[in-house]
């Protein structure tokens, strides 16, 4: 058995430096691989353009699409997450500021 996966092993300060880069590390690369995700799945419909072939001497005509839509839009989104997000950090803030005046620690990173 490896003797370096036993529980019991002590933590030095080393080992705790060690782990908080690797977890600021993972940290970056999650985020930047979010954005990149996210680039890359607006990219194909924000480059999408429909362009007519002439089909012959005369002037094209380029047929109108009438398109009904329904359902939210994206700034509607936006606002929701925007609130849920200010509804999360003040609930944080709330309780954190009550177990400090009943005296109860909480943890820090």
């Amino acid at each position: 058995m490896n003797e370096s996966l036993t529980t019991n092993s002590p933590v030095t300060p080393l080992r705790v430096r060690i782990l908080k880069q690797l977890r600021l590390s993972i940290g970056v690369v999650t985020t930047l691989l979010v954005g990149a995700m996210g680039f890359v799945v607006a990219a194909p419909s924000a480059f999408a353009v429909n362009v007519a072939q002439p089909t012959g001497g005369g002037t094209s005509v380029t047929p109108t699409t009438t398109v009904v839509h329904s359902g939210m839009l994206g700034w509607q989104i936006t606002l929701i997450a925007i609130g849920a997000a200010l509804v999360a950090a003040v609930a944080t803030a709330f309780v954190l500021r009550m177990g400090s005046r009943r005296g109860l620690s909480h943890a820090t990173a």
